[in-house]
């Protein structure tokens, strides 16, 4: 029975890091909505001065705002698709399925109360797999029912 206990806590854990995880990644994705807007701007700015004679500093502060708003958006879009990933096996080493935000039988590897056979989509991106760890973490928390 301890040993259950133990892997019961370990779970709890590794879905309690998924969660608080999940809620950084949605406050960096604010942030990164920001930077792209800037990017934008610099865009706008640029297009301006080079296409329309806009004014000279406009131009100049559009290549400022591009680079640097373009940088951090890089690092923005880089550091979320990897925390996604590491979402996704946080809820992978707690035994729940992605696909169906189920847990995982042990004995069958397959998602409890699931379909027997059901096709895997041919290409998953990270993004999918966010939005069904976000699921799953509905499920876990009781904030949506499971659908059977």
């Amino acid at each position: 029975m301890a040993g259950h206990d133990a892997q019961a806590e370990k779970r709890a854990q590794l879905v309690s890091e998924a969660r608080a995880q999940t809620d950084a990644i949605q406050r960096l994705e604010t942030w990164a909505r920001l930077f792209y807007g800037l990017l934008a701007l610099g865009v706008i700015l640029g297009l301006w001065h080079f296409t329309y004679g806009g004014p000279f500093e406009a131009g100049v502060a559009g290549i400022i705002v591009v680079v640097l708003a373009g940088a951090i958006s890089a690092v923005f879009h880089v550091g979320i698709a990897h925390a996604k990933t590491n979402v996704a096996a946080l809820l992978r080493a707690a035994g729940i399925d992605l696909a169906t935000g189920r847990p995982i039988d042990e004995k069958t590897g397959k998602p409890i109360g699931a379909p027997q056979e059901k096709k895997a989509p041919a290409k998953r991106s990270a993004a999918s797999d966010f939005a069904q760890a976000k699921q799953a973490l509905k499920i876990l928390y009781g904030r949506q029912p499971q659908k059977k």
